[in-house]
């Protein structure tokens, strides 16, 4: 009985001691100063109507603990009617700040007022689908049991004015942020909202995007042919981070282009390749593209391709040469170089700059006897002196050659007689190969008296002994080849004359 007495008195002693315990204050906001003095922290609630208060106590957490705040009596605000209160101090720059209150009499304090926590908000740089953002992220402590109706987000370029860029459901605490430009500040702070309209800020938090650097320019420097090759040659940005990527052709100039060949972390500024699938008098355009990190092509050069010769043959041994203009160098084409190819030795036969892309090749008669080879031809484009990028290209066509049958006239008659005139017996010959030729003089008793192995050359009358061999009728062979291996011989009399 007494136990049950004593019991009695501690409760009614306890229930008097707490209800002389002023009431707790409730707070209104915990909002971060974004700007100026920017990260202070204001701290608001509402005044507890008691003659008895004497003021608030503010306590921040000192965040020694991750798993229970660590309460510090940060200052003491006087007054009953008081709801304000400005932190300084704080680091809500750098992370969260936790508060509570508590209210005082002159005797006694209140409990423990429910907590209140800052948002904390800070950027990633980032990249999404190849793209360039920045998510913003804010938070706040966990313990802090709240419900927001939504968020708002703001931000300011380059030190400008704030402006609200996006809103996010108050479950969120993401937003991303995609219109962003290299080499750039910004800086974002979050307002949340409550469903009472009440509403908190955040920190403000500023980040300078340094994206790596990509590709500004491109240049397909020439395409050209080098025997039966296609070669080409690139000039490229060398002062950027990224540095891949990829040769593509297509056979039309307006369709489809699929890479030939890919090149990651390339360093030099030039860059050469060799198509060796591709066919050299049949056109097809390439471009250089730069790829990103994620594989796909943002930045492509100009368009080129080679040179494609024509050549028509006529019956009077005129040889009608057309081309296609080159396609298409940043400078524009300066001039076109027209090449004839005997003997393997390039002469150059017409210059154009006004865009005639076409010449009448007339070969003469003593030309015709100097080809003992194949008759062929090239063009070459030579680049103006107005690209940007201080190129000057060239760009050979493939080779053309003369495709007609060996050709041999022979003469029956001839009067070295001392004059430069009909002097030298030989066929006339046009697209007869030096390979196993021979040309022979017989006498009548059938004794060889002059032979050569070099189409130029000719029997000048004389005999083995340097004498000259007497008027009358001799008898001369003939074996050659034409420029496809096919074997030809003729053979006949002829008569030397003397006066």
């Amino acid at each position: 009985m007494l136990k049950q007495i004593i019991t009695i008195l501690f409760l009614l002693i306890a229930t008097f001691s707490f209800s002389q315990l002023p009431d707790s204050p409730v707070f209104d906001t915990v909002s971060v100063e974004p700007i100026s003095p920017k990260g202070n922290v204001y701290v608001t609630w509402k005044p507890i109507n008691d003659t008895a208060v004497k003021g608030y106590i503010i306590y921040r957490d000192l965040k020694t603990s991750l798993d229970a705040p660590n309460w510090q009596n940060l200052d003491t605000v006087w007054g009953a009617s008081s709801t304000y209160y400005e932190d300084v101090t704080s680091n809500a720059d750098g992370e969260y700040e936790y508060y509570i209150l508590r209210s005082f009499t002159s005797t006694e304090k209140s409990l423990l007022s429910g907590s209140f926590s800052t948002i904390y908000t800070f950027p990633y740089i980032e990249t999404e689908n190849c793209k360039n953002m920045i998510r913003v992220h804010w938070d706040f402590h966990k313990l802090w049991q709240v419900t927001f109706d939504h968020f708002d987000i703001y931000c300011s370029k380059d030190y400008g004015i704030y402006t609200k860029i996006g809103t996010a459901t108050g479950l969120e605490r993401n937003f991303k942020y995609f219109n962003v430009q290299d080499q750039t500040s910004y800086s974002f702070f979050v307002r949340g909202y409550f469903a009472d309209g009440r509403s908190v800020t955040s920190n403000s938090v500023r980040t300078f995007s340094n994206f790596p650097s990509t590709t500004k320019y491109l240049n397909a420097d020439y395409v050209t042919v080098q025997g039966e090759l296609v070669k080409m040659q690139f000039t490229l940005d060398d002062s950027v981070d990224v540095r891949n990527y990829s040769i593509v052709r297509s056979d039309s100039l307006y369709g489809t282009y699929k890479s030939i060949y890919k090149v990651n972390n390339y360093i030099a500024k030039k860059l050469n390749y060799t198509d060796k699938t591709a066919n050299p008098r049949k056109h097809n355009y390439y471009k250089i593209q730069a790829i990103n990190l994620c594989g796909d092509s943002y930045f492509e050069s100009n368009k080129a391709s080679v040179i494609t010769l024509n050549m028509k043959s006529t019956p009077d041994f005129e040889q009608t040469l057309s081309w296609d203009t080159y396609h298409d160098w940043l400078g524009g084409v300066f001039e076109y170089k027209l090449y004839r190819i005997i003997e393997d030795e390039r002469s150059l036969i017409y210059t154009t700059y006004n865009g005639i892309n076409y010449y009448v090749d007339d070969i003469s008669i003593e030309d015709l006897q100097k080809v003992t080879s194949k008759l062929c031809y090239e063009v070459e484009a030579v680049e103006s002196l107005g690209n940007p990028y201080g190129v000057v290209g060239k760009s050979m066509s493939a080779r053309v050659c003369v495709e007609q049958e060996a050709i041999v006239h022979m003469p029956n008659a001839y009067t070295p007689n001392g004059d430069v005139i009909n002097a030298i017996f030989k066929p006339t010959t046009m697209f007869v190969a030096e390979k196993n030729y021979l040309f022979q003089i017989y006498d009548r008793w059938g004794s060889i008296i002059y032979e050569t192995n070099k189409v130029s050359e000719g029997w000048d009358g004389k005999l083995p002994s340097k004498k000259y061999a007497p008027q009358g009728g001799y008898v001369y062979y003939l074996r050659y080849l034409d420029f496809y291996n096919n074997k030809f011989e003729l053979s006949g009399s002829l008569t030397l004359f003397r006066k």
